[in-house]
């Protein structure tokens, strides 16, 4: 029986992708999109190996088994949800129904308990069977990646094959899309706000931009609603730029200077709140946790201005260095060295075959690059295990990465190559140097 749903969920998606005119506006081939998709799936299966045996069951089956439990006794107490939800503290039934923390608790780590109810309802489509809820996650993971494809062919100026490499088969970012955790919703969120900020340069606010860019904020919101504080900012300045559109890198400074300054006044008069002992407390729940690739020798940041500054280097080492491959215990960590040393690579190419005389860059770009580097940073502040940095730093890495493929001349380095082919060995160390411009849409 799960077979059979799953070969019909697999056709109707794929009937889907076939005709829906989102996936056509993309002008990429159906077999390359049904290839996507079952890739995603393929990568969903080894997410849940991986959680089964290495984790422990850990994450994914946690959420997993907590929607099962939901959706199981939602129709027999939907009262007890209902309230629930609504923060009345209901009395919990004799059935052995889903049990909810205090509300605090619930508001802290409101990501975890809105992956377990999203997940209550797709359950009532796919029976109790993790493989089904794979098949819905690997349509959000292709939803949000086509997006992310528009959007890049638009706004940047890459060869087709390197963007739909970069799109859809990074290999972290398409493992961690791939499984049913908080990545692959954080990815269609990131994907529906920018591209409805995007629209916004060439049709302003109409409707469906609004709607568009409210249900990516819904959805980071509900998932990581911290990440929105990083938005806003990048987001005002974004805005800014598009009236003001000189020097877009000092209006970004003067905005994130403003919004911190500010945010943590405003924070502190009307809430009572200091901004900088949260970050110390959210690090040392970070440094509660046990692992096996907890990174040894950091000390805990003090809140105070000082001691954030003092951690930066560290943080920076941590998010775009570990883990080191001298350190790791494991295979999991190794691909995780092999792929933060694949990124160095790549960003010393694009700095070395960099594309002469380039243009200013769509004002879409600096905001990508403002969100992907405050996020990083956070995280490196925060989180001191190199298997949850990796995880992570999933989407922002993968969205870096585009961005640097797009420094990288292709052109010059194509046409050197022809040369060395054509000249004869003699005069091949001697061999003009390209001149060719190339223009940053």
């Amino acid at each position: 029986m799960t077979f059979l749903l799953f070969l019909l969920y697999v056709v109707l998606f794929g009937y889907w992708i076939k005709h829906a005119s989102f996936f056509k506006e993309a002008k990429l081939s159906p077999p390359l999109l049904y290839f996507v998709f079952a890739t995603k799936i393929g990568l969903g299966l080894l997410y849940a190996y991986i959680h089964q045996y290495y984790f422990h069951g850990k994450d994914t089956f946690v959420y997993f088994n907590g929607a099962l439990q939901i959706s199981n006794t939602l129709l027999e107490c939907p009262q007890y949800y209902f309230d629930a939800l609504l923060g009345k503290n209901p009395i919990a039934p004799n059935t052995e129904v889903f049990t909810y923390p205090n509300s605090f608790i619930f508001w802290k780590d409101l990501g975890t308990y809105s992956i377990v109810h999203i997940h209550a309802l797709i359950n009532f489509l796919a029976f109790d069977q993790y493989e089904l809820h794979l098949v819905f996650i690997a349509m959000i993971g292709m939803y949000a990646s086509v997006t992310f494809y528009k959007l890049f062919s638009s706004c940047l100026n890459l060869p087709k094959p390197i963007l739909i490499i970069a799109c859809f088969f990074l290999p972290s970012l398409t493992f961690w899309t791939s499984g049913l955790h908080k990545e692959a919703y954080i990815y269609l969120g990131l994907s529906l706000f920018m591209s409805a900020l995007y629209s916004v340069q060439w049709q302003g606010w109409t409707a469906r931009t609004v709607v568009k860019a409210l249900a990516g904020i819904f959805i980071i919101g509900i998932i990581r609603h911290y990440l929105l504080l990083l938005l806003l900012p990048a987001t005002i300045g974004y805005l800014i730029s598009l009236r003001i559109p000189n020097k877009p890198w000092r209006t970004y400074a003067i905005t994130y200077i403003s919004c911190i300054f500010v945010g943590s006044l405003a924070a502190q008069i009307i809430f009572n709140i200091d901004l900088l002992q949260i970050l110390t407390k959210q690090q040392a729940l970070f440094f509660s946790e046990k692992g096996g690739s907890t990174i040894t020798g950091i000390s805990p940041m003090e809140p105070n201005f000082w001691s954030v500054a003092e951690m930066i280097p560290t943080a920076i080492i941590n998010v775009m260095g570990r883990p080191f491959l001298w350190e790791c215990k494991d295979f999991l960590q190794v691909l995780a060295a092999m792929e933060i040393m694949c990124f160095s690579l790549l960003a010393a190419l694009a700095l070395l075959f960099r594309k002469p005389n380039q243009q200013a860059p769509n004002p879409l770009i600096p905001f990508i690059i403002a969100y992907v580097v405050s996020n990083l940073l956070l995280i490196g502040l925060l989180v001191i295990n190199v298997g949850t940095i990796a995880r992570y730093r999933s989407i922002s890495l993968g969205l870096f990465s585009v961005l640097l493929s797009q420094l990288f001349d292709f052109y010059r380095v194509r046409k050197q190559k022809s040369k060395a082919k054509i000249l004869p060995p003699s005069n091949s160390l001697s061999s003009p140097k390209s001149n060719t411009k190339s223009v940053l849409h």
